[in-house]
Parts: structure tokens; C-alpha cells; sequence
């Protein structure tokens, strides 16, 4: 079973350490936010009652609930009808572990992340939602912050994955400078802190 970020990669992207080599696509739900499925869960399989559209728009208007709440509220709906999840304790979870960060989450990717859950089909990779960076700023991946990241996870030889550098994408303008403070710290530090969304 596949176990947010917050977003950030989310997460997604601010609930766990970020492991020690590069992992290509550690969504932030995918990879850091405990669903509360069963370990031996099997493999989600289609149910036939989900479309695979995903909406891409733009939308900055406010969320109807608090950003931790409504994004994590989506996931963890999704889990429970696809992965069979217990949804109180995802939820609860999930809020908990992207609290730092939820705060700083651009309404669009907001938005964008609980639409494409309403519409995910359980076949899918959790990753589509989450690391929907474009829907948070249209410019993504052309986002001087990101292109920083970029360079510094190079300099770093890649130990920290490329979503945590997309994930600045969702972040509001006044939260990106603050992000990239956590690229002058160790290269092993660099992708947790980028979860949280600063230092």
C-alpha cells in the first residue's frame, strides 16, 4: 500500500525525514503521510466510480475549510474508499504531520489537490494530486526558488528528491523566501525542512 506533504512532496512533503539516497517520486502523501491502511493491504484496484479527469485550472479562491483540513480531508476520504483506510485516524494523522506547513500552501494548490481527489480513480497514484505543482503556479517548473533547489539538490548529488524542490511551487510568494533557507543547510538536512516549508 502506498503510504503525503502536503504536501511536500507535499504532501503532502513535511511529515517524514527525507531518506538518505534519492527516491524518485516520494509524493507527499505517497511518502509521508500514514493513510491507516492495513500494511498488507493489497494492491487498490479500480472500482468504476471514479472519473481520471483532474482539474488543472487555477483556482486561488479561499478553501471552504482550513488548508490542513480540506487537503487532508480529500486524501484521506480517497484512502478510505480506495486503500479500505481508517479515514478518523488518516485525518488526524495527516493534520498533525502537515501542520507547519499547511499554513503557507497557496489556495490554488489547495483547491487544485482536493478536486483531483474527488476525481481520482483507486487505480491511481496518489502522486497525480500531490505533486500537481503547475496547478498551484502556472509557472512551475520555471520558478527562480525551484530552479535554486534544483541546483542545490544537484550539488548535493540528488539525496534529497526533485519533489521537495517542486513542492516550493505551492507555497504563497511570502513563504518561498523562507523555504530556501533550508538550502544552506547539510544536504542530508535540506528535504525535511523543505516539507515543512522552512526552517
Amino acid at each position: 500500500m502506498k503510504q503525503l506533504i502536503i504536501i511536500s512532496s507535499i504532501f503532502f512533503m513535511a511529515c517524514t525525514s527525507e531518506p538518505a539516497s534519492d527516491v524518485p517520486k516520494d509524493a507527499v502523501t505517497s511518502q509521508s503521510i500514514d493513510a491507516g491502511a492495513p500494511t498488507d493491504a493489497a494492491a487498490p484496484t479500480d472500482t468504476g466510480t471514479r472519473s481520471d479527469a483532474v482539474t488543472k485550472a487555477p483556482n486561488n479562491d479561499p478553501p471552504a475549510e482550513p488548508p490542513a483540513d480540506a487537503l487532508c480531508g480529500a486524501y484521506c476520504r480517497w484512502t478510505g474508499e480506495c486503500l479500505n483506510a481508517n479515514v478518523e485516524g488518516c485525518t488526524t494523522s495527516c493534520k498533525h504531520k502537515v501542520g507547519l506547513v499547511a499554513p503557507k500552501w497557496r489556495n490554488a494548490y489547495v483547491n487544485a489537490v482536493v478536486a483531483c481527489f474527488a476525481t481520482l480513480t483507486c487505480n491511481s497514484d496518489d502522486a497525480t494530486c500531490t505533486e500537481d505543482f503547475a496547478s498551484a503556479d502556472p509557472a512551475y517548473p520555471n520558478i527562480p526558488e525551484v530552479q535554486q533547489c534544483m541546483a542545490r539538490r544537484t550539488e548535493c548529488e540528488n539525496v534529497f528528491s526533485d519533489e521537495r524542490c517542486g513542492s516550493i511551487a505551492a507555497l504563497i510568494d511570502a513563504a518561498r523566501p523562507d523555504a530556501l533557507k533550508c538550502l544552506a543547510k547539510p544536504c542530508g538536512e535540506i528535504g525535511k525542512c523543505l516539507g515543512n516549508g522552512g526552517p
